[in-house]
């Protein structure tokens, strides 16, 4: 009978260490899928702290950028569309802002903050293979809070049906109104913040506006991005709070959600089925779905999805697989607008594809706006102006048009 082979103890130590390698990186990777960072009221995107009196600050977000040694400062990787407004292009290095030498966009958003101002301009100094120029770029108000909108607003703290509390900021239906009012449901790495500067479209077209961080983000309670699993309670709690104001008119109530928060809408709504109307900007129909196509698109094989979830429920409590939001879309009633960027990436257009196709086949009322060429997210779609127009007179198609004096 042959002697049974044992492990060496280098061996043993060997597996040991593989095993504590793949924990690591796995977890790793859950804290990543997990967190962000968390803007809130006092900072900006890179933790700079932001003036909270005096002028509104100026900003120009140039594109995505990476740091440059020869020569020093910051290579445009992907060109915001205010920078290809101005004639830059992939591979161009901005040296300097206003004679100071560039090498992280923390540094550039840290001058942005403490000497600049909305309107004012910026002189970037540009090098573009060996030809350099300078290019005069005007600056966007860094909206610090609804104030420097000139519009009236409170500060707001809500309680989840997950027990966390929720914080954020309401401005009330413009006065002489109807009462119609909608709640901003952010995307998953945002926060309130992401929905500040289209507030004024919603005034303008005679509607208040609840602004909340979700859970696990900005000032709300929380750790986590849980990617409908707390968010859904997060949306229900605000549509209830929202409905209770007495200058609001409950039957007049509207909900807007992008991403994470869009998928989030469908999850709280196929529960409640209160609002009036829904507009959705490139949601996802199956978490799991976007988690393999993530990797794959990384260039990670697409079972690495299944370790990586485990970590994610060991750290959340988060259950991938159960997040499926194209099963919440067809017991959603009321008329539902969906939007989606033709060239995203991040959630890719089938997602809305199957969401269509299930509340389609339930007898739904839905509309689909794609949007040529789009990329993730409505604030990268221009013009802005033409797509809130767009969003917001689908709910007027809904609720009527807004009393004259409210506007």
């Amino acid at each position: 009978m042959r002697a049974r082979r044992r492990l060496r103890p280098g061996a043993l130590v060997a597996i040991a260490i593989l095993l504590a390698g793949m924990g690591w990186l796995f977890n790793s990777m859950a804290d990543r899928y997990l967190t962000g960072t968390r803007q809130i009221p006092g900072s900006n995107w890179f933790g700079n702290p932001v003036p909270q009196d005096g002028p509104t600050p100026g900003y120009v977000w140039l594109g995505w950028a990476r740091a440059s040694q020869a020569p020093a400062g910051l290579r445009l990787e992907e060109p915001s569309d205010e920078g290809v407004a101005a004639g830059l292009r992939v591979g161009d290095i901005l040296t300097h802002a206003d004679g100071r030498a560039l090498s992280a966009y923390g540094d550039l958003f840290r001058y942005y903050m403490e000497s600049c101002r909305a309107g004012q301009s910026v002189i970037f100094g540009v090098q573009r293979g060996t030809r350099r120029f300078e290019v005069s770029i005007p600056l966007l108000p860094w909206l610090r809070s609804p104030a420097d909108l000139g519009a009236r607003y409170e500060q707001v703290a809500i309680r989840s049906g997950s027990g966390m509390m929720l914080r954020g900021w309401y401005l009330p239906p413009p006065q002489g109104g109807d009462g119609r009012a909608g709640v901003f449901a952010h995307g998953a790495k945002s926060s309130r913040f992401q929905g500040l500067r289209m507030a004024e479209h919603w005034l303008r077209h005679g509607f208040g506006l609840l602004l909340v961080d979700f859970s696990g983000r900005g000032e709300s309670d929380g750790e986590h991005v849980t990617y409908g699993m707390n968010e859904r309670k997060d949306v229900q709690a605000m549509l209830d709070w929202l409905r209770a104001r007495p200058e609001v008119e409950p039957d007049k109530v509207v909900c807007f959600g992008t991403s994470n928060g869009a998928a989030a809408v469908l999850l709280a709504e196929a529960e409640q089925n209160q609002t009036a109307a829904l507009a959705l900007d490139a949601p996802f129909a199956d978490l799991h779905a976007i988690g393999r196509e993530t990797l794959r698109r990384s260039g990670y094989p697409e079972l690495l999805a299944y370790p990586l979830e485990l970590a994610v429920w060991l750290k959340s409590g988060l259950r991938v697989s159960r997040v499926r939001p194209v099963e919440a879309a067809a017991r959603v009633r009321c008329p539902v607008l969906i939007t989606h960027g033709t060239a995203d990436d991040n959630v890719p257009p089938h997602h809305t594809r199957e969401i269509v196709a299930a509340r389609r086949g339930a007898g739904l009322p839905t509309e689909v706006w794609w949007i040529p060429e789009g990329e993730h997210g409505f604030d990268r779609y221009p013009p802005m102006d033409a797509y809130w127009d767009r969003v917001l007179g689908f709910y007027e198609s809904i609720i009527g048009p807004p009393v004259p004096g409210g506007e």
